[in-house]
């Protein structure tokens, strides 16, 4: 009898540890999300800084690219930033293959920022050259009348 509450209490005492190191991890956990909250809002705050220097400083059409590869990296980081939090074993093959593919689907986004920038500015110009022509033929019009 007394060996079973021998047993009894080591294996409570041992519940009580494991509990405590899941309260200990919960926590740690906690202060990570906190910790990434910050450090987020930093970076944001220092962007943004930066980004109004920058605005006054680049043509138009750079500073939206440049706004819209931003939006890009920061979503994929919150998405690797959850990635992390969720596989706790980065070097299995799935956090591996995770890891990839969302490297490769934040390159092809940007890609795709990068020629919808450039596709707009060509249709911008050529608006521009357009209007221009037609300033010059009204302008001609006028001149023959």
């Amino acid at each position: 009898m007394l060996a079973h509450a021998d047993e009894i209490r080591t294996q409570l005492q041992i519940n009580a540890g494991l509990e405590r190191e899941l309260q200990l991890k919960a926590l740690r956990q906690r202060f990570a999300d906190q910790d990434f909250e910050i450090t987020k809002r930093t970076t944001q705050m220092q962007q943004e800084a930066q980004n109004q220097i920058l605005q006054m400083t680049m043509p138009k059409v750079d500073y939206d690219l440049m706004l819209e590869e931003q939006r890009v990296r920061d979503d994929f980081r919150n998405r690797r930033y959850q990635l992390d939090k969720e596989v706790s074993d980065k070097t299995s093959q799935l956090y591996a293959e995770r890891t990839q593919f969302l490297a490769q689907e934040e390159q092809k986004q940007i890609e795709i920022v990068r020629a919808a920038a450039l596709s707009k500015a060509k249709v911008a110009q050529d608006g521009e050259r357009r209007s221009q022509r037609l300033a010059g033929f009204r302008c001609g019009n006028r001149k023959r009348v």
